[in-house]
């Protein structure tokens, strides 16, 4: 059943996404090609009228489709959270509960579908970046050479720090904190807005949003009380905190903080929705 439920919403949100997809991708490859224009009418036309007018018009779209990157970003955040507010707390919500299906299973499908599209904005935002930078700033030739021998050099330089024993480890523990924060940091706004939904009869949107304020300052306050007992220990064993030591507390401590909010958010919200959801 899950596997229909991930089907259905997957369907469901694409259609929303796409558009936006699309369209983030286009107006990336307009602004590069009107930068590219830009530079080939400036080596044509020197000090020319008509050339300042089309260098202010490609400055002010390019810093346009800067903030439609941008902006891409947050739109997904804002049309999956409406998503899930309008298929649980709105009148869908009533077709949604009589589905034969748990209700722990809708909270995976919705979920994942927007952990792929998190991950998918992600992907889609830095390819239009690249695009801009990589090809609309080339002066001769089809790619800033400049700009790809600084990528080149960045990879290379990551490579050879993969290579240290103790740098791999890092990075795994940095990329297991960024998973674990994405992760809880939905359920989070999921969690707040079925609480949001449940003990607010009007302004539950303002509710919902006071309530992951509320929600994310507690998981803080416990991240930073982490800290604190941990480097207190590694002190009073006397052996004291090094470089590396702090690095560890950092990466693991926000992945233990982050798993613990994320597991304790799920089982809550599903508690929540089985026992104490109202849609009236």
């Amino acid at each position: 059943m899950l596997a229909k439920l991930l089907k259905y919403e997957w369907r469901a949100v694409s259609k929303l996404m796409l558009p936006f997809t699309i369209a983030v991708l286009g107006v990336s490859l307009l602004g590069t090609m009107m930068l590219r224009l830009n530079l080939y009418l400036g080596t044509l036309y020197e000090r020319s009228a008509v050339l300042n007018i089309f260098s202010s018009l490609t400055t002010v779209f390019t810093v346009l489709v800067v903030l439609a990157i941008i902006g891409y970003g947050i739109a997904t955040i804002i049309l999956l959270l409406q998503r899930y507010y309008k298929n649980f707390f709105s009148d869908e919500g009533y077709l949604t509960f009589t589905l034969p299906v748990k209700t722990s299973s809708l909270l995976w499908s919705k979920l994942i579908v927007a952990l792929a599209w998190i991950a998918i904005s992600v992907v889609v935002a830095t390819a239009g970046i690249m695009i801009i930078v990589l090809f609309g700033t080339a002066a001769n030739g089809l790619i800033n050479q400049d700009a790809w021998i600084m990528l080149e050099n960045l990879l290379h330089n990551l490579a050879q720090a993969l290579q240290d024993a103790q740098a791999v480890i890092y990075f795994v523990e940095m990329l297991l904190m960024c998973l674990a924060s994405v992760v809880g940091t939905v359920i989070i706004f999921y969690l707040a807005i079925t609480i949001g939904s449940i003990i607010a009869k009007k302004h539950k949107i303002l509710v919902s949003v006071l309530m992951y304020y509320a929600i994310n300052m507690a998981i803080s306050l416990a991240l930073t009380a982490l800290y604190a007992v941990m480097m207190t220990m590694l002190w009073s064993t006397g052996v004291g905190i090094g470089e590396n030591a702090v690095i560890h507390i950092v990466f693991l401590g926000g992945v233990a903080i982050y798993a613990v909010a994320a597991v304790a958010g799920f089982l809550v919200n599903n508690r929540l929705l089985r026992r104490k959801l109202s849609l009236a």
